[in-house]
Order: C-alpha cells, then structure tokens, then sequence
C-alpha cells in the first residue's frame, strides 16, 4: 500500500534492494517481493549461507535463472558466495532481490548491495534521514512513524511512501 491515498501499489519488477534497519521488516519484505515473481528463484540467507561447491551445483540448474534472492546480503560482502551470486547473476541476467542492512549498504562499493543499486529500484525501510537514499541517488522523505514494514518505494529516482502487507491470497 503505498501513497496519499493508501492504494496498492504495482509491485517493482526486475532487481529491487530493500534496506532498513534490524527489525524493520526487510525480511518480510523481501519475502513478500519474491513471493509475487514468476519462475524459480534461488534464496540464500546471509545468516547461514550455503557451501560454495553446494551453490555451484545449484546454480547450473536452468530452473535457478529467473531471480535470486537474498537475505542479509551485508553478511556475505566480500566472500566467496557473494561472488557466485553476482557472477551468476551477470551472466544469466537474473533479477536481484537483495535485502541488507541500512548502515552496512551506506559503504557498500562492491558485491550484492552496489550491484542491485544500480537498477535505482529500492525499498528502503524506516529511514531517519533523507540521506540515506543516496545508495539509490535519492533524498528520503522522513518522519514517518517507525513499524515494521513502513517506509519507501523508490522507483528511478522517485519515491512513494509505502507500508508492506500481504499480497493478496491466490484464488
């Protein structure tokens, strides 16, 4: 739901980077991005990243081309998983769902966090200043009230206030 208004907002298509603060909602978020992809999508947690020989085998599977999402990205900067999962991704075309931490993306000049950047699509959870939108090349409206799932969609270089819910129920 996002705007003045409240109305459901289009979902972002192609690579998204949700951020935020611990406890924000990135997760959900995240989960609610993918949860409306088409295709298969490869999911990989920062928190307990799988085995570099593992991913690799997973990632010759056709099935893992569409979208690869990633949880707790800031964990993974600078490793060998990181790697696999940008290689793979600039090589098959894939869409990046990435979700870090607010803080740890700010100084981010390589790996996942840039990568998905540069798309300029993001949502970026309870910010507290409007410079954090800089990883995005955006100033942040702020002052929303601070829940989980709250904050905004920026899109290109525009932004959209939004709160996260659940997507609709299949029919």
């Amino acid at each position: 739901m996002g705007g003045d208004v409240a109305e459901p907002v289009t979902p972002p298509d192609g690579s998204v980077l949700v951020l935020g603060p611990p406890g924000s909602g990135r997760s959900w978020t995240l989960q609610v991005l993918a949860s409306l992809r088409q295709g298969a999508t490869l999911r990989v947690d920062g928190l307990d990243p799988p085995d570099v020989d593992d991913l690799r085998e997973r990632l010759k599977d056709p099935a893992c081309l569409s979208t690869v999402v990633v949880d707790d990205a800031h964990l993974l900067a600078g490793t060998a998983v990181e790697d696999l999962l940008l290689d793979h991704a600039t090589s098959t075309g894939a869409d990046l769902l990435v979700a870090a931490d607010l803080e740890s993306a700010a100084g981010s000049f390589r790996g996942l966090v840039p990568a998905t950047a540069r798309a300029r699509c993001a949502v970026l959870l309870q910010p507290e200043a409007p410079a954090q939108g800089g990883v995005v090349g955006v100033q942040l409206p702020v002052g929303d009230l601070r829940v989980p799932g709250r904050g905004v969609l920026v899109r290109r270089g525009r932004c959209t206030r939004v709160q996260v819910v659940s997507p609709p129920a299949a029919p």
